[in-house]
């Protein structure tokens, strides 16, 4: 996955993570319910990262303007005997350009130089919206799993309540209160444990909307991802990763177009207005308020021009080698796009399999569990078995659409379209 946006440093997130903690634990703090397009709205406004790369591409949007610039003109002041023993003075201009197939070359590299940052600036807001909709699915699919933890820690919690009944009436031995009791301290060991994921990835979060509040992902959207836009495999050749690699390469024609203007010739014009005092050539007396003028016209050739077209060769070798780069960044996605969308199909017909079979059975074995244990047909031990059971295939669904809806992530990210 590209993601051309910077990344912040390891002593960066700690830093903002103690100020994160620190703002989130005061009474000042504020915080707001969001949605994924809420979430990925604020993001693309305030995070750094992206704002650092639309400051790039305006500037490179800005420097096409450049590719009209010519060499200064030069304006001269000369005092002295110039033309003979008497104090004379010359006021001069002068101005170099080149031919107009060379500010061509230079616009034209300036163009695809702006088009490329355009295109990374695409990528680095899908980056965005990418990491974005990540921190969101972990923050629900931990919420989901805390759900289903608490609902199971309630049930051995009312069990245990039952079995220290029981075990004060005679009725059972220590061997099932110890069970009921290590079993519940190993859910709350678990949900302690999550509650810390839960507080670490809404802090990260966080950092990543960069808001100026605590934001909180919406809870009860955590579901399969079964879009109809993923249902088919989309071609990758109009994808912004692919044109990225296109643009590069056609900056890299530009670059060896230009450095072929090299060798060209450049030219100068002047303009000289010249005092003198004096019998000039033509035998005539001339004061300090006379003036002459002249204009001149020259060539520039670069005489040595081994280093010019040693610098053509390297850039020609660079177009070369970006052209080779293309080609394998569009058959890297060609067959990242196949193998994560077949994955996706897989695994969405999967999760509907298993929730027309295996949910169903789960619940079946649990009213049954139940039942029979009420009745004294099974113990503690086979009643926890079956029960544990019943809560593995629970969880296990909820592990099957958060990796389904990371492919489904995925695949939007990989057939993000130039448009």
């Amino acid at each position: 996955m590209n993601t051309d946006n910077k990344k912040f440093s390891g002593s960066g997130i700690c830093i903002l993570l103690f100020l994160y903690f620190t703002v989130m634990n005061s009474p000042l703090s504020g915080q707001q319910m969001v949605t994924l397009d809420e979430a990925i709205g604020i993001a693309l406004k305030y995070n750094p990262g992206y704002k650092a790369s639309a400051m790039m591409n305006d500037a490179a949007q800005k420097r096409i303007r450049t590719a009209g610039f010519s060499e200064s003109t030069a304006f001269t002041v000369e005092l002295g005997q110039i033309n003979s023993a008497f104090f004379d003075n010359a006021i001069g201009i002068e101005q170099g350009f080149s031919l107009p197939a060379v500010y061509s070359s230079r616009k034209k590299l300036m163009q695809a130089n702006a088009r490329l940052s355009d295109i990374n600036l695409k990528i680095s807001g899908y980056t965005l919206r990418q990491q974005v909709e990540l921190y969101f699915l972990n923050y629900q699919w931990y919420q989901a799993r805390k759900k289903l933890m608490l609902e199971q820690e309630g049930i051995y919690a009312e069990m245990l309540r039952k079995a220290e009944a029981r075990f004060a009436q005679g009725e059972s031995d220590r061997l099932e209160l110890t069970g009921i009791r290590q079993k519940q301290m190993n859910l709350q060991s678990k949900l302690r444990l999550l509650e810390k994921e839960l507080e670490w990835t809404l802090a990260e979060f966080n950092v990543l909307l960069n808001g100026g509040s605590t934001y909180i992902p919406v809870e009860d959207t955590f579901k399969a991802d079964r879009s109809s836009l993923l249902t088919a495999f989309g071609d990758v050749s109009n994808s912004n990763i692919v044109a990225a690699a296109e643009h590069e390469k056609s900056l890299a024609e530009s670059s060896y177009n230009l450095s072929k203007t090299f060798i060209l010739p450049s030219f100068t014009i002047g303009y000289k207005n010249i005092s003198f005092r004096g019998v000039g050539a033509d035998e005539k007396l001339y004061n300090a308020s006379d003036r002459f003028h002249n204009a001149w016209v020259g060539v520039n050739f670069p005489v040595f021009q081994k280093a010019y077209k040693a610098e053509t060769e390297a850039r020609k070798s660079e177009l070369q080698a970006k052209e080779a780069e293309y080609q394998k960044v569009f058959d890297q996605q060609q067959v990242t796009a196949r193998r994560t969308f077949d994955i996706y199909r897989e695994q969405l017909m999967q999760l509907e399999e298993f929730e027309t079979s295996q949910l169903a059975n789960a619940e079946a074995i649990r009213d049954l569990a139940e039942k029979r244990f009420a009745n004294g047909s099974i113990n503690y031990i086979e009643w926890s078995v079956l029960m544990d059971e019943v809560f593995a295939i629970r969880s296990e669904y909820l592990d099957r659409i958060y990796n389904l809806n990371l492919s489904a992530i995925q695949l939007r990210f990989i057939h993000q379209k130039n448009n």
